[in-house]
């Protein structure tokens, strides 16, 4: 209140316009948020006349409060993934990012911010198809790509990526999470690897086998011969 009274005799005595938020509580105990605008004319007997108006604003507060939480209540979400989580608009270009995308990069979210997607790839050409895509069907499942680290180590990754909205229908972008399978990639390269060194050995025992065979027939064809003379 008293930020208010000191205000408005300000504007007075300065004849300057004076525009302010305030709160005022009512006799029935409900408190409105208002916002005033007025400027000071001074009369010929010396009083200060006031023009201007005074709008209720207490709705669009408590929307911008509630708009305010849902926002910090998404980012929270995002930031808690451990997955890389990036936003992209529909020329390819980041617009935000969490912690994660940050981690797997070794950018700072600055140079992330305003970059090309595909420039985060060891294969540029085919991420960019690969979010060109989403455009088109709308989603990508499971999308493989190899995400390139600035120390020069890399991720493979898959990628799930839908488009985004705004309230009326139009796609604003895509939003993109990765999820890290180095281990397992590594892991169907080792499976693989035993595979093939099973079937190498298999290959290397029936070649015994058959040498070995070979071998105890020749003296058992001689003892035959000999028997029969």
């Amino acid at each position: 209140r008293d930020g208010v009274v000191a205000s408005i005799r300000k504007s007075a005595r300065e004849l300057t316009p004076w525009q302010q938020e305030y709160r005022v509580k009512f006799d029935d105990g409900t408190i409105r948020s208002l916002y005033g605008n007025a400027v000071p004319q001074r009369g010929d007997d010396g009083s200060v006349l006031w023009h201007g108006f005074i709008t209720d604003i207490t709705e669009r507060k408590q929307a911008d409060i509630a708009l305010r939480a849902s926002a910090s209540y998404a980012r929270s979400l995002i930031e808690a993934s451990l997955d890389p989580l990036v936003t992209i608009n529909s020329e390819g270009i980041i617009t935000d990012v969490n912690e994660a995308s940050i981690l797997a990069t070794g950018k700072a979210r600055g140079q992330l911010v305003g970059s090309d997607f595909s420039d985060c790839f060891t294969e540029p050409a085919n991420a960019r198809a690969g979010y060109l895509q989403v455009f088109t069907d709308g989603l990508v499942r499971d999308y493989p790509l190899t995400l390139r680290h600035t120390s020069g180590r890399t991720i493979d990754v898959l990628y799930n990526a839908s488009v985004y909205r705004d309230a009326q229908g139009k796609v604003l972008g895509v939003f993109a999470a990765a999820r890290d399978v180095t281990e397992r990639k590594r892991a169907e390269r080792v499976v693989l690897d035993n595979m093939a060194r099973a079937e190498e050995l298999a290959r290397l025992k029936l070649r015994f086998v058959s040498l070995a065979s070979h071998e105890l027939r020749t003296p058992l064809s001689n003892i035959t011969i000999a028997c029969e003379l």
